[in-house]
């Protein structure tokens, strides 16, 4: 099973949640943390405290980049998006 972080204030749309099962599966589990990072590099921190799951944050641009510079260099699946499961059925 898939875990999930969900960084943000709010709470997740039905929309959502429904786009993270078809990404990570219908039994993915979310976990919604409603944590504000000052910094950059805090949110580079809870990354790398949660490497069994994908972080999905709600950050200003200038967070992502300074994130996305920094984490690219030290985690090898950082920033890759996870395969879209699909299911085929029979007519």
């Amino acid at each position: 099973m898939a875990k999930v972080y969900w960084l943000s204030r709010h709470e997740l749309s039905p929309g959502q949640i429904q786009a993270l099962r078809d990404l990570h599966g219908a039994d993915v589990e979310v976990v919604r943390e409603p944590v504000v990072f000052q910094t950059a590099e805090s949110l580079a921190d809870f990354i790398r405290q949660h490497p069994d799951g994908f972080v999905y944050a709600v950050a200003g641009a200038p967070h992502y980049r300074r994130v996305a510079t920094g984490l690219a260099a030290t985690s090898p699946g950082f920033g890759k998006t996870p395969t879209r499961r699909t299911t085929r059925v029979k007519p």
